[in-house]
């Protein structure tokens, strides 16, 4: 039996009827917009700026030389080493364990095999993700200079001679700051890490990094491996230096 509805309800129920046409409609162009590299300013625009920095479908890789990949940054093609990038991702990780980093070909030592087998591999990480200008964290220095300007009072100390640890005095949450103090970035500034708590081995710690013309990178680790920022940096660096436009 079929229910009359009244001149009201009929016309609500048109109207949301509309509305869900709308929103699919609207949910289908900004994703063929997305993987044409068009940014439109919709509720489809963070999908555009993924496919921005990853292959979509629809994209062709450009050839690249033996042993390397092609990265897509910025709507931009680039030639990265193999062993590092996988051709659909522009992301990439190597380990690190007693101070020093495990390439993907390096068979890893007992105990971190170990390690690797009770799944703690995600806290030995150091994560680097390759991003449009602006859609990353920014480098460290510049929360710094911030909390500087704004007249914040910080404990410092050495942690080796070429790193200082700045702690801003009576912050309960324990966030922290790293710099290296005998290296400089492509802003010839001192590589400088931010960790989000106390000194702790889980503890989240970011960056973000210039890379060739104008390219931006956001590094994540965590703070277990802070004191050796340092030689993380330049292992970063000797990483993205492998990136060459194509």
């Amino acid at each position: 039996m079929r229910l009359k509805l009244n001149h009201g309800a009929a016309v609500r129920m048109r109207l949301a009827r509309a509305a869900r046409v709308a929103v699919l409609l609207a949910l289908g162009a900004g994703l063929i917009a997305a993987c044409d590299g068009w940014v439109p300013i919709t509720i489809a625009s963070k999908g555009a700026r993924d496919c921005r920095d990853q292959f979509c479908e629809g994209d062709v890789r450009p050839p690249v030389a033996e042993g390397e990949s092609a990265v897509k940054v910025n709507n931009r093609w680039y030639a990265g080493p193999a062993l590092y990038f996988n051709g659909y991702e522009s992301r990439t990780s190597f380990e690190w364990w007693d101070s020093r980093a495990v390439t993907p070909k390096t068979r890893r030592a007992v105990d971190l095999q170990a390690a690797a087998t009770r799944g703690q591999l995600p806290e030995l990480a150091v994560e680097i993700s390759l991003h449009t200008p602006s859609h990353g964290p920014a480098a460290a220095w510049q929360d710094l200079d911030e909390q500087r300007v704004k007249g914040t009072a910080f404990h410092k100390r050495m942690v080796r001679p070429d790193l200082e640890e700045w702690l801003p005095k009576g912050d309960q949450n324990g966030r922290r700051w790293y710099v290296a103090i005998s290296l400089k970035d492509s802003q010839g500034r001192s590589p400088t890490l931010r960790c989000d708590g106390p000194a702790e081995s889980r503890t989240l710690c970011v960056t973000g990094l210039g890379w060739g013309s104008g390219g931006s990178a956001a590094v994540r680790l965590r703070g277990r491996h802070a004191a050796d920022w340092p030689d993380i940096y330049l292992e970063t660096a000797r990483i993205l230096g492998g990136l060459r436009p194509v």
